[in-house]
């Protein structure tokens, strides 16, 4: 098994999801997270993510939640995670 499958194991399988309100929850969460301080930008991010895998600067995987799941987020997250250069 490659990474790629891997990253695919214990995933839940996919079930029918209401677009409207996957839409509408994405939408919340974004203004949410417009308005929110750090402290709850990561509780907000614990709600969505149960695993994020790293190795170094590169991330390998990530497994959301059972909400994030429910909401639609499996298919609205992008594939990849580009992450900004830190200055040195």
């Amino acid at each position: 098994m490659n990474e790629e499958q891997a990253d695919f194991v214990g995933h839940p399988p996919r079930k029918s999801i209401d677009s409207g309100k996957a839409v509408e929850y994405i939408r919340n969460f974004a203004a949410s997270w417009a308005k929110a301080k750090p402290p709850t930008r990561a509780t907000m991010i614990q709600s969505v993510y149960e695993e994020i895998i790293v190795r170094g600067e590169e991330f390998v995987s990530v497994r959301l939640t059972p909400e994030g799941y429910a909401n639609g987020l499996a298919l609205a997250l992008p594939a990849e995670v580009v992450v900004p250069a830190l200055p040195t």
